[in-house]
């Protein structure tokens, strides 16, 4: 079993935030794991115009599963709740003021068939309820549900070069709406546990949960590797990818 309490307060002239995170694993037996992070955050945004507080409540559960006698696949089933008051970069009904809750119910999958090879799957259903204020003060109540779909294929070549290729797509419900984005990278791994990609990603897909900050366009990021000790178990496995 392991536990993790981390807690950060920063205090400045345009803005103040507050970060409260705790998390936790442990292994049912060799082939379930049980992983849990509870997170609250709050930021206060100061400008000429006033004075805005952003809050953010995040609970998150799973339960993982690897067969016995092989680490080849690796299962996730995981459900998070957010509730949001003014979200930071808005959300998925509301701009960046209104009351937003979400509920995600998500099932992931990652098969290695050999050696350097990695293929992911998740397919996840959101649900969104939210409230907004307009200028004249009238409260709308809306709602949303949308299915997404992603996969992931991580080929290395040694231990230094690999590619990758990242797909997602959301379909909205509501308003009978597909989005997506394709992102295939080359990545270069110049000493033990740290990796540069750099690639392009295109589509149109901007989503708080399901798709990646920066939009379109060519990217380089900055990472670190799973060491062979940290995937020894099913919750090791999870444990970054959570």
């Amino acid at each position: 079993m392991n536990l993790l309490l981390r807690s950060e307060i920063r205090d400045g002239d345009e803005r103040s935030s507050r970060l409260l995170t705790a998390a936790g694993e442990a292994s049912l037996s060799p082939a379930f794991a049980l992983l849990s992070r509870q997170e609250f955050q709050s930021s206060d945004n100061r400008s000429a115009s006033g004075r805005v507080n952003h809050q953010r409540l995040s609970s998150l559960t799973g339960v993982a599963f690897r067969p016995v006698g092989s680490d080849a696949l690796n299962l996730l089933a995981k459900l998070q709740f957010i509730d949001e008051q003014n979200p930071l970069g808005g959300g998925v009904l509301t701009a960046q003021t209104g009351r937003e809750a979400r509920r995600i119910a998500t099932v992931e999958a990652i098969w290695s068939p050999a050696a350097r090879v990695e293929l992911g799957a998740r397919y996840a259903v959101r649900i969104t309820e939210a409230t907004v204020t307009h200028t004249d003060s009238v409260v709308q109540p809306l709602s949303s549900a949308a299915n997404y779909l992603g996969a992931r294929l991580d080929v290395g070549f040694n231990r230094w070069v690999a590619v990758r290729a990242d797909s997602r797509m959301l379909y909205e419900q509501t308003s009978a709406t597909t989005r997506w984005d394709l992102a295939p990278q080359l990545v270069v791994m110049p000493a033990a546990g740290i990796e540069v990609a750099a690639g392009y990603r295109t589509g149109d897909l901007r989503d708080p949960d399901f798709a990646v900050r920066g939009g379109e366009g060519w990217f380089v990021t900055l990472g670190a590797t799973l060491t062979e000790q940290s995937v020894a178990s099913v919750a090791g496995f999870w444990r970054s990818r959570f």
